[in-house]
């Protein structure tokens, strides 16, 4: 997935965003899953509840989610500007989203050559393809971010050249293709999470090295 469109400032600025807004919300969804298995382990009178590491991958879905939320209402109150829209906030939020997606999408398909013999750490969609027989492969997963990689391309585009209209279209776009894919991804990641964690699997580890190493320096 590549940055065409804007140069290093523009990249460390989005950058420098994720330390902010979108960890801030990234932070509130794992405090709200948290305070959520409290309450299980209260109703269900678990002493020892077992920590959700997985929600971690879930929760950055959440963080994308809010994000076009966020987006999609500012295009919607520039477009109602007329002749006087301003991209430029437009412009920086989606940046930010960007890389955020960027490091999430890292930490889901890996590093390398598709189709190459990976080395640890992998990602989430090679441990469902070891584990599952090849599942995330063969649902398309690695196929969509290739995909969403075209649908990002064509916002870099459409914002370089900071045209409100072209940039409400490539985000209609966007957005419509990222929610599908997201939903896709988490009726096939969540049900497996589930399978791994009640066959004992250690997936504390397993975030540990697989996932989270691919993002150690970023």
């Amino acid at each position: 997935m590549g940055n065409c469109c804007f140069g290093s400032d523009d990249i460390k600025s989005a950058n420098d965003g994720l330390n902010n807004k979108f960890d801030k919300r990234f932070n509130d969804k794992f405090n709200d899953n948290l305070n959520e298995r409290e309450i299980d382990s209260k109703k269900y009178g678990d002493e020892n509840p077992r920590p959700m590491i997985f929600a971690l991958m879930r929760n950055g879905h959440e963080v994308i989610r809010g994000a076009m939320v966020d987006i999609s209402e500012e295009i919607d109150t520039q477009m109602s500007r007329g002749d006087k829209a301003d991209a430029d906030k437009i412009i920086e939020m989606w940046n930010a989203l960007h890389a955020w997606e960027g490091m999430h999408k890292t930490m889901e398909e890996g590093k390398g050559v598709k189709g190459s013999q990976k080395t640890s750490p992998v990602g989430f969609f090679e441990i469902l393809d070891r584990k599952f027989d090849g599942i995330a492969t063969k649902n398309g997963l690695f196929d969509a971010h290739s995909d969403l990689d075209e649908f990002e391309a064509a916002m870099h585009t459409a914002c370089h050249l900071k045209h409100i209209l072209k940039i409400e279209r490539a985000w209609k776009n966007f957005e419509e293709f990222n929610s599908a894919h997201l939903k896709k991804e988490e009726s096939i990641m969540m049900v497996k999470v589930t399978e791994m964690a009640k066959s004992g699997e250690n997936l504390n580890d397993m975030m540990r090295n697989e996932i989270f190493a691919l993002i150690a320096n970023s």
